[in-house]
């Protein structure tokens, strides 16, 4: 298993081949929605096996991803959705009436992760049955865009490339903090 996620009624598992199979069908379906290289493209929501595919589906897409606290509300909500330029955003029905009440010029194309059958707003609904070739990512490109508490003024974007991405998971395998066997608890939202 590559993902277990635990509640209160049961535990779904995810395969790591699943979850790839998964990712790469989103990551087709948003390039065959016209979503561009280096696109910003944010996810608003609760842990949960969906956001993961989210996130990979939309690395996969040669997009970045906005990794947004779920927490996050009002006016700090609003410059992040501002500030990224996002136009889409992966999101729980509970954060998209959120995305929806704030006061921003355009709204952003809310995908949701917890849609029931038949929502069209359903991330299950861009699922591509046909593999596409996806765009060449350089690891100059943006992969993800964090933002942080600022002192000075609003929080600030912080961009990392695929380069920072793949010399951080570089320097822990490196020192051997993490081993194919390893497992990781994420407790908090």
């Amino acid at each position: 298993p590559a993902v277990l996620s635990l509640s209160s009624r049961d535990a779904a598992r995810w395969s790591y081949r699943a979850l790839a199979d998964e990712s790469r069908r989103l990551g087709a379906g948003l390039a065959g929605i016209g979503v561009e290289r280096g696109e910003s493209i944010a996810i608003v929501a609760p842990n949960c096996p969906e956001w993961i595919v989210a996130a990979l589906a939309i690395l996969d897409a040669g997009a970045t991803a906005v990794l947004l606290d779920a927490q996050a509300r009002g006016d700090d909500l609003a410059h992040y959705i501002h500030d990224s330029g996002a136009r889409r955003v992966f999101t729980v029905r509970e954060h998209a009436e959120r995305l929806h009440a704030l006061a921003l010029g355009t709204q952003p194309r809310a995908l949701l992760l917890d849609a029931e059958d038949g929502d069209e707003r359903s991330w299950r609904r861009l699922l591509s049955t046909e593999l596409r070739d996806l765009p060449r990512v350089e690891p100059g490109d943006r992969a993800a865009l964090f933002y942080t508490a600022g002192t000075t003024g609003p929080p600030k974007g912080v961009p990392l490339t695929h380069a920072n991405c793949a010399a951080n998971l570089g320097a822990l395998l490196e020192a051997r903090v993490v081993e194919a066997d390893d497992r990781v608890l994420l407790p908090l939202p």
